[in-house]
């Protein structure tokens, strides 16, 4: 007999739905009843791409098809538990992993997406949940807070040493790749304030120069601040400082540079940390203080440049004055000669000592002059002025090149609040006589290469901050611009909110009640799975050895299972996609048929009240047609009915107790016969008389 797990009281065959893909197999008419007759109650209806020039998905099923489909499960008695959002939805922060940019039209087309969907889910399934794929932007997996707790994940073997970091240009939403680890930038060797006043007492013995922790104008600094020259401190945020940073010079007079590596850009980020906390809380990251050296250096370059061309500009332009008023003294004197004595004011201009010189009037010589200095002067300021632009515009992009994370979980969290809200006025409708039950939007955890949200933890950060953008939404009057608008320091203006609801303002918990009823993720037990090949081996320091595979095996379970139980406890799922697999591949094997441990998963998200509960395990289904189903029905030991049918004990029937019998009667194994014992396939008359 088969023994089941422990499970008090057991999932029953109606507790386990299935799905079925818009357009792979036929319509939702035959693919659902075709899950219908191999004895599944519950369903999730995933749309799907067109196939064969059918249309597939949500849009294309009108009203009379959508009625027709809430007949057939009333008819049959079952329940559509779920829609699945089309998987070209990749994400709702807008990322496009092609262009390496955050697109708004790619946001709002898949926000459009999932609101069809939401409606879809209303008028079809009643309610439920719409499940979403994530992903939303890419992220190094070994610095991530999650892989610091005991449990190390790498994205790749190099990753610690070749990772690269991301920036986006918040103004455009274009992604652009700063630094990778393993790299060394150099940059001015600027004094620091200690080093500078320890230099200046040791050639002066003067006592003003010692150091005291105090600069010139009696400022508290710390030794690593810089310094200008009159030892005053340079507040590094200040681009317009900067420049009086003062450069170390080595013995031939020239400027010294040093070589910077990752962990001086994360020594650096600590110290402004301290130095410059942020209102939000958010720390300083390497990768900001990176792009910040090279955009100092460009800064730096550009207002030398804008100096250089500006050196001597004003006495060009006084050169000029005087040459005009030259120029008017000539030109009256020229007029007042006669042309045979002009000669004698003639002057002559020399170009090289192998050319003869030139002779002209003053009035001429003059002239090619003038022309000269205002074509100095223009070019002077045209230099500058570029160089002066180009300087300002870097000093402008500090305040709008942020981390990816920060500028792609803020999309993120808008977006599913808006699906949230979307999702809260679809449930109040009635239909059929009947108000409809509460639908949820449901993020699924993807696979782990594909970006945040795939990481359990990611995945509870997204639900808990979205319901929290949500309340702010129904909550607050106005709100940071939703149409990304800014004021002339680059900052979100606030707008009138389409989204308040004076109810919720006066209630703000209501809205918080609202907003988790209407946020809950979907959990994938086998994308969970697949985070197996990032999972890394301990050193055991005590015994001198690394992990065995088997002992690594076993405490990616234990961490398995305490995600579960995270998210369980925060009340983060919704809905579980039931899957299993055999390595830490993509899998789809019915649960018990893999490695990991699904059954204990969807326990404990039984205990913590979740019922949606689908299998995806079709991987099967080749080998036996209904094994996505009987699988996983024999992996929880479930309850099938009373104890009529196999079983006469009286107590209710699983049903390992019933597969593969016949009236209560179990079918004995199968024997097979190989080699030379084995009959010939070639089928003869007993007579041996040919047919023909």
């Amino acid at each position: 007999m088969f023994d089941s797990p422990k499970i008090e009281p057991p999932v029953s065959a109606q507790e386990i739905g299935a799905s079925v893909i818009d357009g792979q197999q036929g319509a939702f008419r035959q693919t659902v009843q075709a899950k219908i007759r191999g004895g599944v109650s519950k369903i999730e209806l995933a749309g799907g791409y067109e196939q064969g020039g059918r249309p597939a998905g949500s849009s294309s099923y009108g009203r009379e098809a959508r009625e027709e489909l809430r007949e057939i499960a009333r008819q049959n008695e079952v329940t559509f538990t779920s829609v699945h959002s089309p998987t070209h939805v990749g994400n709702l922060s807008g990322f496009n992993p092609q262009a390496r940019k955050f697109n708004d039209e790619q946001r709002h087309e898949s926000l459009e997406e999932i609101r069809r969907n939401i409606q879809f889910a209303a008028e079809v399934a009643r309610g439920g949940a719409v499940v979403v794929h994530t992903g939303e932007f890419p992220r190094v997996m070994e610095e991530q807070p999650w892989s610091q707790n005991g449990y190390k994940f790498l994205g790749y073997s190099e990753e610690p040493g070749r990772s690269a970091r991301f920036m986006v240009d918040d103004r455009t939403g274009q992604v652009f790749e700063t630094v990778r680890k393993n790299q060394i930038v150099y940059e001015p060797d600027w004094y620091t304030a200690k080093e500078f006043y320890d230099d200046r007492f040791k050639q002066t013995k003067d006592d003003r120069w010692k150091w005291t922790g105090k600069d010139r104008e009696g400022r508290t600094i710390n030794p690593t601040d810089l310094i200008d020259l009159d030892g005053r401190w340079i507040d590094e945020q200040d681009a317009d400082r900067l420049i009086e940073r003062v450069p170390k010079m080595d013995d031939k007079g020239q400027m010294q540079t040093a070589p910077r590596d990752w962990d001086y850009f994360e020594e650096k980020a600590k110290i402004w940390d301290k130095k410059y906390p942020r209102e939000d809380g958010r720390s300083w990251r390497p990768e900001e203080m990176w792009i910040r050296t090279m955009k100092y250096q460009e800064i730096g370059q550009s207002r030398g440049i804008a100096n250089y061309y500006s050196h001597g500009v004003e006495d060009a332009v006084k050169q000029r004055e005087k040459i005009k008023e030259a120029l008017k003294f000539y030109e009256k004197l020229e007029a007042s000669i006669p042309e045979d004595e002009k000669w004698k004011i003639m002057k002559q201009q020399r170009y090289s000592e192998f050319l003869p010189p030139e002779t002209k009037e003053p009035s001429k010589w003059l002239k090619e002059s003038l022309r000269e200095t205002e074509r100095r002067i223009r070019h002077a300021h045209d230099g500058a002025s570029s160089a002066m632009a180009r300087a300002n515009q870097a000093v402008d992009d500090l305040r709008h090149i942020v981390p990816i994370a920060e500028y792609g979980k803020k999309r993120t969290f808008l977006s599913y609040a808006e699906a949230g809200i979307e999702a809260m006025h679809q449930s109040n409708r009635v239909i059929d006589g009947k108000k409809i039950d509460p639908i949820f939007v449901a993020p699924e955890n993807i696979f782990p290469e594909m970006g945040y949200g795939s990481h359990p933890e990611e995945i509870m950060e997204l639900v808990q901050q979205s319901r929290e953008k949500m309340v702010e939404l129904l909550t607050k009057p106005k709100v940071d611009s939703l149409h990304w608008k800014t004021d002339k320091e680059g900052k979100l203006i606030k707008e009138d909110n389409p989204y308040y609801n004076p109810d919720f303002a006066n209630n703000p918990e209501k809205a918080r009640e609202i907003a988790e009823q209407h946020i809950k993720a979907t959990f994938d037990t086998q994308h969970v799975g697949m985070w197996k090949k990032h999972f890394q081996p301990l050193f055991l320091e005590n015994e001198h050895r690394w992990e065995t595979p088997e002992e690594t095996e076993k405490r990616f379970n234990g961490w398995y299972k305490e995600q579960v139980q995270k998210l369980a406890d925060n009340n983060i799922v919704g809905h579980v996609h039931l899957v299993d697999a055999i390595d830490s591949g993509h899998g789809h094997l019915p649960a018990g048929q893999g490695v990991f441990p699904v059954v204990d998963a969807v326990e404990r998200f039984r205990k913590a009240g979740v019922k949606s509960i689908i299998s995806e395990g079709h991987g099967e289904e080749h080998m036996e047609m209904g094994r996505q189903q009987t699988a996983t029905w024999r992996a929880f030991g479930s309850y099938i009915g009373s104890g009529m049918y196999g079983s006469f004990s009286g107590r209710p029937t699983r049903w390992p107790d019933v597969e593969k019998s016949y009236f209560h009667y179990k079918a004995g194994p199968a024997y097979f016969v190989f080699g030379a014992y084995a009959p010939s396939n070639e089928w003869k008359l007993w007579s041996e008389v040919p047919l023909e």
